[in-house]
């Protein structure tokens, strides 16, 4: 998009921006690359202050419809940036802005808390959370391929294949996808809304409040306030930097596709290992509360990596994480696997805190939060990378990473309310850390009451052992 706002936008007519280090590009494509770069944070912003909006009404009307039923226009109309993108391609002198029109829309219906929901509907809550965790690594593959497609195809055959891929999975959401919500719960909760219709029908008011009447479901008790502020916290900062990073490494790291390519395989390899490996083991071990703290402390760690990075060869540290200054964006980038954790886990939690009709509204809920959240992410980033630039402050090499640091910051405050989570609530189970303890505290209270039994103490009862 950079090239094509270079030449439409400033009369650009050399070869590829893409050809040009930093230092060497003409001032044509540093102004495309600009207002690239505006042009997806407008995107974001409306499709996320969209999907904040409808988020929580869509999921209410699944639970009261039926989950497909939202995931068919859903899906639809989150491919038709990509058809669009195929028609620019094919045409020169089409504006960029089209596609990011359209990339906007997408938010009117966000189909993936609709399909946490349907899974939600089927599986045991032990299960939720490695199970997301698939569908999440779903995700990952698409971050580890995609790129490659940039090294073997031209920007037509990447477009060709991106529509086509849409296209299929929207031929099998109509065709193989089943209903996965029972038609007894959602004739249940479709009573129960005619009702509250009746009642409130005759005031405009009560649609125009509906999204925060619907929004309240957050409020409802501590540990999904304390899941909303993470959730907040983790997506503002990770959305904004993901929103920006391929423009960041190119104009400051000389990044090119193979570079980008190589740096997003890594990535997505490492987020597949991680969701489908080992997430089921260290749900078991560990829990959800303790993966979502693990999850927001490699947060911390990796965008404060990104901040000190200083150029894009891999160096690999075998003991110590300590060589903080120099490290690359290639190792740093292999933390996103342990950082992917966290949206899953969240899902999870919220899911088995809130009855069966109340699947769709409670993830629409949350997604809404996370939807304001990466609306706010890419302007506040932005706002403070091109301050420092403007200012032309010096901070010990640092310059140029303060959005980083400023993101892992952010990170920190959520480990902080991570810890404040109940135990009790947001794990599924005991897990077997717990366990453990458990255990040895029960053998100690067996083994001081069988010493008592011996030395006849037993007309006392059984003797405390302090917790």
């Amino acid at each position: 998009m950079t090239d094509r706002y270079a030449r439409i936008n400033y009369g650009y007519t050399g070869k590829s921006c893409a050809h040009y280090t930093s230092g060497m590009k003409p001032n044509e494509c540093l102004q495309g690359s600009h207002d690239a770069q505006d042009a997806v944070s407008i995107s974001l912003l409306v499709s996320n202050l969209l999907s904040f909006v409808a988020n929580p009404t869509i999921g209410s009307i699944s639970d009261a419809r039926g989950r497909k039923l939202i995931l068919v226009p859903g899906i639809a109309l989150a491919i038709l940036p990509t058809v669009v993108f195929v028609i620019i391609n094919f045409h020169k002198t089409m504006s960029p802005a089209w596609y990011f029109v359209t990339k906007g829309l997408t938010g009117l219906i966000d189909w993936l808390p609709i399909i946490i929901s349907s899974m939600a509907d089927i599986l045991p809550s032990k299960w939720r959370a490695p199970c997301f965790g698939l569908l999440y690594a779903g995700f990952a593959l698409g971050v580890a391929v995609a790129p490659l497609l940039a090294l073997l195809l031209d920007d037509k055959g990447i477009a060709i294949v991106s529509a086509a891929i849409g296209a299929g999975a929207w031929i099998f959401t109509v065709v193989a996808l089943p209903e996965t919500l029972s038609r007894d719960i959602a004739d249940g909760v479709y009573d129960a809304r005619i009702r509250e219709d009746i009642v409130e029908r005759h005031k405009l008011s009560s649609i125009l409040t509906r999204p925060i009447e619907e929004l309240k479901i957050i409020n409802r008790n501590n540990l999904f306030r304390l899941l909303a502020v993470i959730t907040f916290l983790s997506r503002m900062v990770f959305g904004g930097v993901y929103a920006l990073l391929v423009y960041y490494l190119q104009h400051e790291l000389d990044f090119n596709k193979r570079d980008v390519a190589h740096m997003l395989l890594i990535s997505g390899l490492l987020a597949i290992f991680v969701l489908t490996a080992l997430f089921k083991s260290l749900n078991d071990l560990i829990g959800e509360r303790r993966i979502i703290i693990f999850a927001s402390i490699s947060g911390v760690i990796q965008f404060f990596l990104f901040g000190i990075a200083s150029s894009k060869q891999m160096i690999f540290v075998t003991s110590s994480l300590l060589a903080f200054v120099g490290l690359s964006i290639f190792v740093t980038s292999s933390l996103l696997g342990f950082v992917s954790l966290s949206s899953p886990t969240i899902a999870a939690v919220q899911s088995n805190n809130v009855e069966v009709d109340e699947q769709g509204h409670a993830q629409g809920a949350l997604f809404s939060i996370s939807s304001l959240a990466e609306a706010v992410g890419p302007l506040l980033l932005r706002s403070i990378y091109y301050g420092v630039h403007s200012r032309h402050t010096h901070l010990h090499g640092l310059d140029h990473g303060v959005m980083f640091i400023f993101a892992s910051t952010v990170y920190l405050l959520a480990v902080l309310f991570a810890v404040a989570l109940p135990a009790k609530k947001a794990n599924s189970r005991i897990d077997k850390l717990t366990s453990f303890f458990v255990d040895r505290k029960e053998s100690k209270r067996r083994m001081i009451n069988d010493i008592t039994m011996n030395d006849g103490g037993d007309i006392f009862g059984e003797v405390p052992v302090d917790e």
